[in-house]
């Protein structure tokens, strides 16, 4: 007899759900194995008025993932300064973890808008050169 996809909510399944979305994981690979539940079971949990505690965990998760994008950014600077991969690549991916990172936790990781006329936050604009200038002044700090 073959046994599907779990439908029924499991604590043990949605702890470890939430600590792989913590560790970068995307729902979608979670979730790829036979014996994880579906995506569609676990959006269907969170929406379950009795799994408020996997709701909270779920988001905490999330939070923690943006974190881990932002992590990550930092890390694909290095691997371009080592050579590791190439500038284009390294940016497809930084631009990718920022995006990540930005919707996942926009408070945090999100673009700030700034009013114009705010003399307390003044609005600079920075040509690419001066924009990657600073990003390798800031790349040598962190190696000092």
């Amino acid at each position: 007899m073959t046994m599907g996809r779990p439908t029924s909510f499991s604590q043990e399944k949605a702890d470890r759900i939430c600590e792989r979305l913590a560790e970068g994981d995307s729902l979608r690979e979670i979730c790829d194995p036979e014996e994880m539940p579906s995506e569609t079971t676990v959006y269907r949990w969170l929406r379950d008025p009795n799994n408020a505690a996997f709701r909270q965990d779920y988001a905490r998760a999330r939070e923690d993932q943006a974190d881990n994008s932002a992590d990550r950014v930092a890390d694909l600077g290095k691997k371009v300064e080592k050579g590791v991969i190439t500038p284009d690549v390294g940016r497809v991916a930084i631009d990718a973890e920022k995006w990540s990172a930005g919707v996942r936790n926009p408070k945090k990781y999100g673009q700030r808008m700034q009013l114009a006329n705010d003399p307390e936050n003044p609005i600079q604009s920075l040509t690419d050169d001066q924009l990657e200038a600073k990003f390798a002044a800031l790349m040598e700090k962190s190696r000092g």
